[in-house]
């Protein structure tokens, strides 16, 4: 699972999909882990956009790798770590 994220976040570099800053976050409740990815774009642009390219970046997957699923993905924008930093 690990390695299945970086190699997304290696893909998104390619498709240029402006990622700042990528973390798991386990969900106890549903014992599920979800990958977080934080970019500008999701602000600027809508989640749809981001979303279309992590598909995109799956597409470019061999067929032997493992690829994280949408479901599996949770996006935020990256201002909102701004605006965290500013209320301390």
């Amino acid at each position: 699972m690990i390695d299945a994220g970086r190699k997304l976040i290696e893909r998104l570099d390619q498709v240029n999909a402006r990622i700042k800053s990528a973390f798991w976050l386990y969900l106890p409740e549903v014992r599920t882990w979800t990958l977080i990815l934080s970019s500008d774009s999701v602000a600027s642009d809508g989640p749809r956009k981001l979303y279309q390219k992590i598909l995109d970046a799956n597409n470019l997957a061999k067929e032997t790798e493992k690829t994280i699923s949408l479901n599996d993905i949770g996006l935020m924008s990256s201002l909102i770590k701004k605006l965290f930093n500013c209320s301390q």
